[in-house]
């Protein structure tokens, strides 16, 4: 079972957020997957280290989260270029459909890259993503595009934490 990451689930593991820290484990010890690093995430990251505009805080973040990547576990991936096409293909059908809103490509390139590979879930505090699931779009949209993650769950992780931890 592959599970996707988003950006801010690895922010949080930098500070041993509680709750992300908590679902890893939970999803970890009970279903045993492979976490992925999807192409869209590691840009984002890539541009968070190296951008001065960006605030010092983050930027070291960033970098220590490129740094951790391995040593936690995560499969960084990419893509052959046509791959990458795909990718923009069916982001541009989620906002175009309204799924996600026009200014949220890189959220739509997660969200298709996670289902492109065949992820089961992805661990997203993203409330546009969170929503995206929602909206009646979000699995036809997966469906026709015929990938093989069109069954994707965007979870938080807190939700995870709630519903699954102690149990």
């Amino acid at each position: 079972m592959l599970i996707a990451v988003d950006t801010n689930v690895l922010f949080d593991q930098i500070f041993c957020e509680a709750d992300v820290m908590d679902a890893l484990d939970v999803i970890g010890r009970r279903l045993h997957p492979r976490f992925i690093v999807t192409p869209t995430v590691l840009h984002e990251l890539a541009f968070k280290a190296d951008d001065e505009a960006e605030c010092e805080e983050d930027r070291e973040v960033a970098v220590q989260v490129l740094e951790s990547l391995l040593e936690w576990g995560y499969e960084p991936l990419n893509f052959i270029p046509v791959g990458h096409g795909i990718v923009e293909q069916i982001g541009f059908k989620l906002r175009s459909a309204g799924v996600l809103p026009d200014v949220e490509e890189n959220d739509s390139y997660v969200i298709a890259e996670a289902a492109l590979t065949g992820c089961a879930m992805l661990l997203s505090s993203d409330w546009h993503m969170l929503d995206a699931q929602q909206h009646p779009q979000f699995r036809p949209i997966l469906k026709g595009c015929d990938v093989e993650g069109d069954n994707l769950v965007i979870a938080r992780p807190r939700t995870i934490v709630r519903q699954y931890f102690n149990t």
